[in-house]
This record gives structure tokens, C-alpha cells and sequence, in this order.
């Protein structure tokens, strides 16, 4: 999957320069949504419904194969669990996108469908 679109709680700035990254690494990004927040103690209350009502108004481009929910102060589990139904495509955040790596890297198994939804 190479069509990202990024959610982050960042102002414009920041946010900016995830997509940036994603672009170097190789990634097309196809949208962005941010939601204008500078600091950690409103990232942590960032709910599921913020994120998901952030998304619809950003209309996620048909051309996207997966959302990637960026921060990690953020709690994406429903997120993850339930975006995927509404947009069809599956939605990784930080946490869960370093938890499938931290688990592959100690040699454990690990089923996507358990990390990724």
C-alpha cells in the first residue's frame, strides 16, 4: 500500500512535515486532515469520534488505500477498529504500526488482522 492519507492532531505546520516524510520514504500521500492542536494534553483528548467526524468532513480521497493515524498520544484503538467499515480501506496509527514492528523484530508471530483492521 502506497496511497497514504494522514490524520494528525498538528496544526497545519506539523502536519505538513509528516506528509513530507511519508512523501521521502516513498509513499503518495493523497490528503491530509488535521485537526490545529499544539500540545500534548489536547492530543490525549482526541477521541474516536473527534477523529472520525475530522475524517468525514475531509471527504478521504477514493484513491487512498490506507489512513494512518499519526501521534501517539492520541487513542486510535477505536479508530482502528471501526474506521475501516466506514471508509473501506484499513486505518494503522503510530501505536499500532510499532507495536506489529517491536513484535516481527523479537521473531514473534504476529497475524495482521490482530494489529491492522
Amino acid at each position: 500500500m502506497r496511497k497514504i492519507w494522514v490524520f494528525t492532531p498538528y496544526k497545519l505546520e506539523r502536519t505538513l512535515e509528516e506528509v513530507e516524510y511519508l512523501t521521502e520514504k516513498g509513499f503518495e500521500v493523497t490528503g491530509y486532515t488535521y485537526l490545529g492542536f499544539s500540545n500534548g494534553l489536547e492530543y490525549t483528548n482526541v477521541d474516536y469520534k473527534t477523529i472520525y467526524l475530522a475524517l468525514l468532513k475531509s471527504k478521504v480521497s477514493k484513491d487512498s488505500e490506507i489512513i494512518y493515524l499519526h501521534c501517539t498520544n492520541i487513542i486510535t484503538y477505536k479508530a482502528i477498529k471501526y474506521l475501516p467499515k466506514t471508509f473501506g480501506i484499513p486505518v494503522i496509527s503510530e501505536n499500532s504500526a510499532s507495536l506489529y514492528m517491536t513484535l516481527k523484530k523479537l521473531g514473534l508471530t504476529v497475524r495482521k488482522e490482530n494489529i491492522l483492521v
